[in-house]
Order: structure tokens, then sequence, then C-alpha cells
């Protein structure tokens, strides 16, 4: 149904949008001025509220409140504030295409300090091996280490408790000796 007075159409649009039951899905609710309406009712897992969407080539969005009176005037700037939208988008696609030229002017530019990277970079790899070099014979010249205080702190222990354990072991009386055998 068309609407010309806006009580009427906002009335329709509230009544409408009250009667979504499906949350998160968007509902398509008519036409305004041209542009196919549909209304989605957000869960309160999405954040809640509502939406317009008004589908052309692009999509545009308005987010509903509860006064539907004011909505029609937040849907109508919406499509108002295109041409705004288009002038900034087009504002800044033409910095884009300025940037690019300048870093394509950058990018094919020599490096002004080529020469100098180079020569720093064949003697920082003569370096690299010289002392790789170096420390390959370092590692085979090294004496063997001795054990630390604290490996032999360990190994004491060690045989303090094989020493302790002999100790404690029973040890065999003569009498049991006879009866076994052994003398």
């Amino acid at each position: 149904m068309e609407y010309t007075d806006r009580k009427e159409a906002a009335k329709a649009l509230e009544e409408t949008a009250l009667s979504i039951r499906i949350a998160d899905t968007p509902v398509k609710v008519g036409e305004f001025q041209g542009f196919p309406l549909s209304i989605t009712v957000h869960s309160p897992a999405m954040g809640g509220g509502m939406t317009a969407t008004m589908k052309g080539e692009y999509t545009h969005t308005a987010k509903l409140i509860s006064s539907f009176a004011h909505n029609l005037s937040r849907i109508e700037a919406g499509l108002y504030n295109i041409d705004r939208r288009i002038d900034q988008v087009k504002t800044n696609l033409s910095k884009l295409r300025v940037d690019y030229e300048e870093a394509k002017k950058i990018v094919s530019a020599p490096f002004p300090q080529q020469a100098e990277l180079e020569s720093k970079s064949e003697r920082l790899e003569t370096l690299t091996t010289a002392l790789n070099l170096a420390a390959i014979e370092a590692k085979k010249n090294v004496p063997k280490r001795e054990q630390t205080c604290y490996f032999q702190r360990a190994q004491l222990k060690r045989e303090a408790a094989r020493v302790a354990k002999k100790k404690s072991a029973p040890k065999k009386t003569m009498a049991q000796d006879k009866k076994t055998g052994l003398e």
C-alpha cells in the first residue's frame, strides 16, 4: 500500500516492525521512494534494536529507534545523504590516486645508498664467516672443563649412600656360616 501522509506511513511502519517475530533476519516490508525496504529485528546477542535497509545498487541502512515518527526521518536521511557520501568517496579516491602515483615514483627511483649497502653487506658476510671459523677453532682448542663443586658433591653423596648401604647390610655370624657349611 502506498502512503502519502507521514503519520499514516509512520503508523504502518510501526505496526509492521512490531509484528516481526524472526530475529536477525531481514523481512521485506515494502518500498520507500522506489527502494525495496526491509527491517531486521536484532536479537539481544546481536546488540538488540532494529535496522531498516534500503537496497538499490548499494545497501543503505538506518538504525531505528522507539519513536517511529522519527524513524521515517532517519530512513530519509539515509537516502538523502547519498550525495554527500558519494562526494566523500570521490574525494578519498582522488587522494588514493595521488598517493598511488607518489608511491610509484618512490618505488621506481633508485636507492641512493645502494653501493654503500652492497659494500657493507659484503663486509658483514666476510666478518660473519671469519667469526664462525674462529668460533669453531676456539671450540676445538678449549681444554676439558673440570667438574664443578656441584657435580663433585653429587658424586660424594652417591658414594656415601653406597657405603652406608653396605654397612647396613646384616653380617653373618659364625653360627650362620656353620649352618650353610662354610667355615
